[in-house]
């Protein structure tokens, strides 16, 4: 499975440079580590604790750092409690390895004459595009689904990411579609060891069962989803860090990264 870390990045930076969700992409990051150690097989997520089961490298720098903390933590780990005590410093490091691949760039501005902010600029818009086709994809989607797909939309779901790339009513389907393959709702159907599954009606689906690791994978995803509701005490909430009770909170509003504030 794809570390799907760097893409939920590129998806939160926000044409004025400023990151959307910036306290809550933390755990989306943890979240698509832990799915992608759970795909390969080196973690297993049972009843929300996690067991590490092979500590060999997965060729990915930042998800093998998450493995080895995974491995040097107490065995009655809690995959809510982990993902929900990241700190910021995890979306720090994503974006300096972005930065150092040069896909994006930091900018510094002053405001106010006397304040410093940073923002960031997409360089390699070619990756960014990638990104939002794979999520364009699943979006338009009536068929089934492969686990990727289904942990990709359930992250970027999980920290409200989704009212901010399809917004406004023309785009209430895509929405839609989204939270059902997030929520894994009844109407979707999951498949196994397709990287393009099955889009025409007619297609027959490779296996309806859950894939492989799937359990572990959707315990990644809820766990994240998990955390941002907890980090405002509501279940309603969408990019602009608007709840259920109305009120605005700093989680969803801009921030430069890297501990500014835009």
């Amino acid at each position: 499975m794809q570390n799907f870390g760097e893409d939920i990045v590129l998806l939160a930076i926000k044409r004025n440079g400023t990151i959307a969700a910036y306290e809550k992409l933390r755990f989306a990051l943890a979240g698509s580590e832990l799915a992608r150690l759970a795909e390969m097989g080196r973690i297993s997520i049972e009843h929300d604790y996690v067991t590490v089961l092979d500590t060999s490298s997965t060729g990915d720098e930042l998800t093998d750092l998450a493995l080895m903390v995974l491995d040097d933590t107490s065995s009655s780990l809690n995959v809510k409690v982990w993902v929900a005590r990241q700190p910021v410093v995890l979306l720090n490091r994503y974006l300096s390895r972005l930065t150092a691949e040069g896909t994006i760039r930091a900018e510094y501005r002053t405001v106010w004459g006397f304040s410093r902010s940073r923002r960031w600029t997409v360089v390699k818009a070619a990756k960014l595009t990638d990104a939002k086709d794979r999520l364009d994809a699943i979006a338009s989607s009536t068929g089934p689904v492969t686990s990727q797909q289904a942990a990709f939309a359930g992250l970027v779901y999980a920290v409200g990411l989704v009212a901010r790339l399809y917004p406004k009513h023309e785009n209430l389907a895509k929405r839609a579609r989204l939270e059902a393959v997030a929520r894994q709702e009844p109407s979707v159907t999951m498949v196994s060891g397709a990287s393009n599954p099955p889009r025409c009606p007619g297609d027959v689906p490779i296996s309806t069962a859950n894939p492989p690791g799937w359990p572990s994978i959707q315990s990644s995803v809820s766990a994240a989803h998990h955390a941002s509701v907890q980090l405002h005490g509501s279940n309603f909430f969408n990019d602009d860090g608007h709840h259920g009770g109305g009120g605005h909170h700093g989680g969803g509003g801009d921030h430069g990264g890297g501990g500014g504030h835009g």
